[in-house]
């Protein structure tokens, strides 16, 4: 069989296998993430677009270019809360629950997954219908995996 037909083929069950994902507290108690329903994946996409609509106006250029000290200032202010809230939907637990129980890495372990599958899925579903976003898909997807190998 050809190398990158399995290869292709790999990455393609992946996007579609469900996620089997554990995360480990603080206290080192295991918690098993449990399968999203639909409703819970639309809520998670209101809560990355009402991120992401917070952060639209800071990161415009003005007439210096893109201030970062400002848009650095405003991640730190915006995302915090909104990964908060997205975690806790994920895991069916209280948003101070997560504050008291979850690390950072434990809380992008959480996070990073999700969306690449999720990603993944929509690139492969997108790809036949719309073959100019699937490079656009594509680039997420690199900068994401980008992302994750730096933790």
């Amino acid at each position: 069989m050809d190398t990158n037909k399995t290869e292709d083929f790999a990455v393609e069950a992946q996007a579609f296998a469900p996620l089997d994902m554990k995360v480990t507290t603080i206290n080192g108690d295991e918690l098993s993430v449990p399968k999203l329903s639909w409703g819970k994946e639309l809520k998670l996409i209101q809560i990355i677009r009402k991120g992401m609509s917070e952060l639209e106006d800071t990161m415009k250029p003005d007439a210096e270019g893109l201030n970062v000290v400002n848009i650095m200032t405003k991640i730190l202010e915006v995302a915090p809360g909104h990964i908060t809230e997205f975690v806790s939907l994920v895991l069916e637990q209280d948003e101070q629950w997560v504050q008291d129980n979850l690390d950072m890495p434990e809380i992008f372990g959480v996070i990073v997954p999700l969306l690449r599958t999720r990603l993944n899925l929509a690139q492969q579903k997108v790809q036949s219908y719309m073959p100019e976003a699937n490079e656009a898909i594509q680039g997420q997807l690199q900068k994401l995996a980008q992302s994750t190998k730096k933790n």
